[in-house]
């Protein structure tokens, strides 16, 4: 049994990003609010991060516009509003996301949901991903400029509270499965 994953081992510092040449298909070729099994764009999109060096990819729509990490949504702290993608632009809109969006609000702190260009990401304070085998993790790089000033109070404060809400929800040990047996 698998009590946890781990997608990345250097968060302290922050991941490193990178844009691929990947592109997210255009929502009327493959709409993005579909969870499917056809992962193709995602590990291709790693693949390329990874053979840059970099620990996970950013993958842009065919606008230019940042959709989502390969295996996870991006949240930016910018001008005092967190903001992510929408599903328009290629976001996926799981479960992980709307958790770290209902943490924001019942943290009072103020969400958009929408484009994002490169630009506005790598001028953010702060920048994370959120996925459900990532959990929320910090991205320190976006090609090779750092982000912020390595302070992530934003980042810490949604980090607890999803840490706080999936408490309750994570899969019991096998010694407690085998009690309740």
């Amino acid at each position: 049994m698998v009590a946890s994953i781990s997608l990345y081992s250097a968060l302290a510092d922050g991941i490193n990003t990178v844009t691929v040449s990947t592109r997210k298909p255009p929502a009327d070729a493959l709409n993005p609010e579909v969870k499917s099994l056809n992962y193709l764009n995602s590990v291709m999109a790693k693949r390329e991060a990874h053979l840059r060096r970099a620990d996970e990819a950013l993958v842009l729509n065919l606008a230019g516009k940042v959709a989502e990490a390969s295996v996870a949504n991006v949240f930016a702290w910018t001008e005092g509003v967190l903001v992510t993608p929408p599903s328009l632009d290629g976001a996926l809109p799981g479960i992980t996301r709307a958790s770290v969006l209902s943490a924001a609000a019942e943290l009072n702190i103020p969400t958009q949901i929408r484009s994002l260009g490169q630009a506005e990401l790598m001028r953010a304070d702060e920048v994370f991903l959120a996925g459900t085998g990532a959990r929320i993790v910090p991205i320190g790089q976006y090609d090779k400029v750092a982000i912020g000033n390595s302070k992530r109070p934003i980042y810490e404060r949604i980090e607890a509270a999803f840490t706080e809400m999936t408490r309750c929800s994570r899969p019991q040990s096998q010694s407690q499965s085998a009690a309740y047996a």
